[in-house]
Parts: structure tokens; C-alpha cells; sequence
């Protein structure tokens, strides 16, 4: 192979010589799909039940935008009810699942554009796996990844990389060269955490700041944006920790 042979094997993993192109691995909730008011008005029904006459302030309900629904509920009842809430706000939310839940716009192209340009594709969320497939079969985007992990596949939700990290093993795929797209400071935590290149998706300008505190690696309002920002030159893990 010669000379050019070798200089190509010598740096085809070296930014920005290399070839192979990163895992892109995406949140659920408010990143692929819209389900804010499906989780508000079940957070608001199980509320209703539970702690009758309280009324979640907007605040509260966008604070539930990313944990887990144990770590929630947690916040406002006994362990020893957790259970049985959570449960109680499952059967609610299955229920009025496709009554609630929306597209987010340019999703769908985006996809299409990875799809074609060879990415593999994974999706890491804190929820299970059977609401997952509800949602992406509920927008129609549930052929494009290689790889889900739900909750019940990790010890620990995000923050934890773990979920990212199993998704990036499962491929399989060395994680040094990996991009996680979310909406929450959950997910750029859970990004930082494991050193990925981290994209703060801005579904609603109401919580720009709060995801700019995170210090992503980007942040877009778009997800159009996200094909430009995979043509420009990055290292893709996150230089700033």
C-alpha cells in the first residue's frame, strides 16, 4: 500500500484526518418527540388523585422534564407510595398517549439525512421501552435505530452515562467519537459524564438558559441545524472538561 497506505492508517482516527464518522445517539422526550403536555396532564391527573387541591405551578411541571418519575414523585410523597403513583400516572399516560403527543419539527428529515449519510443511530431515554416504541411508532420514526436502551437496561437513569455508554457498546462503537442530542440538563449532564460531545436541542425558548448553564458542546433551535453542524470540523467528545 505504500507510503499514502500508511500515512492513512496512521491517521484515519486522528481528528480531522479520520474517517469514521460518530454515533449519534438522541434523547426521547422534547428531542425526537413532543410529549410536554402528555407529561403535564398526567403529572396534573396523578395530582389530582393523590394530592387533591395542590396545583402544580409551571415551574414544577418543567422540572419533571427529564428525571426519573420515582425521583419526581419522590420530591412530594413517602417511598413507601412511589409505587403505586407512578403506576397510577403510567396507566393515565398510556392511555391518552396519542391524544397528547406531537411531531417536533425537521425530526423526521433529519433522521432521513443521518440515515443516508451512513450514522449509526441509537436512542437513550430514562422512560421503558414500550413507552419509547409508542412514541417514535406514534411520529413514525421507529426504523432508525440501531440501538434503544429504556430504563429497565441500566442500573442508573441519566445523569448516569451508563445508558449512553451501553448504547455505544451495543453497536459497537468506542465512545470517544459519540454525540448525545437532548433537551434537558439531564442529558448534557449524562453527555459530560462520560466525556461525549453534547447538543442542547431548544424545543422552547423558556428554557434556553437553563440549558446554556450546562455548557454543551452546542446548543440548537432546530433540528435542521443539527445536519449543519455535523459538516463542520469537531472533535466529537467534549474538549471543555
Amino acid at each position: 500500500c505504500g507510503i499514502l497506505g500508511v500515512w492513512d492508517k496512521l491517521f484515519q482516527k486522528v481528528w480531522p484526518f479520520r474517517k469514521e464518522k460518530p454515533v449519534v445517539v438522541f434523547d426521547l422526550d422534547g428531542t425526537l418527540v413532543d410529549t410536554k403536555d402528555l407529561i403535564f396532564e398526567s403529572f396534573r391527573h396523578t395530582f389530582a388523585h393523590y394530592k387533591p387541591g395542590y396545583v402544580l405551578s409551571d415551574e414544577e411541571l418543567y422540572s419533571f422534564l427529564g428525571p426519573t418519575l420515582e425521583e419526581s414523585f419522590l420530591r412530594y410523597f413517602d417511598a413507601s407510595m412511589v409505587e403505586e403513583i407512578v403506576s397510577y400516572y403510567r396507566k393515565f399516560n398510556h392511555d391518552h398517549h396519542d391524544q397528547y403527543v406531537k411531531e417536533i419539527p425537521h425530526v423526521k428529515e433529519t433522521l432521513d439525512y443521518l440515515k443516508e449519510q451512513g450514522y449509526d443511530m441509537a436512542l437513550v431515554s430514562n422512560k421503558r421501552k414500550d413507552v419509547i416504541a409508542m412514541g417514535l411508532a406514534s411520529c413514525h420514526i421507529d426504523s432508525y435505530f440501531k440501538v434503544i436502551v429504556g430504563c429497565e437496561d441500566v442500573e442508573k437513569p441519566k445523569p448516569d452515562p451508563s445508558g449512553i455508554l451501553k448504547a455505544a457498546s451495543m453497536i459497537p462503537r468506542a465512545h470517544d467519537d459519540l454525540i448525545y442530542v437532548g433537551d434537558s440538563p439531564t442529558d448534557i449532564q449524562a453527555a459530560k459524564n462520560m466525556g461525549a460531545f453534547s447538543v442542547a436541542f431548544v424545543f422552547e425558548e423558556s428554557r434556553a438558559k437553563e440549558m446554556q448553564d450546562t455548557k454543551p458542546c452546542a446548543m440548537i433551535r432546530d433540528m435542521q441545524e443539527f445536519i449543519t453542524l455535523l459538516k463542520e470540523d469537531h472533535e466529537w467528545s467534549d474538549a471543555t472538561i
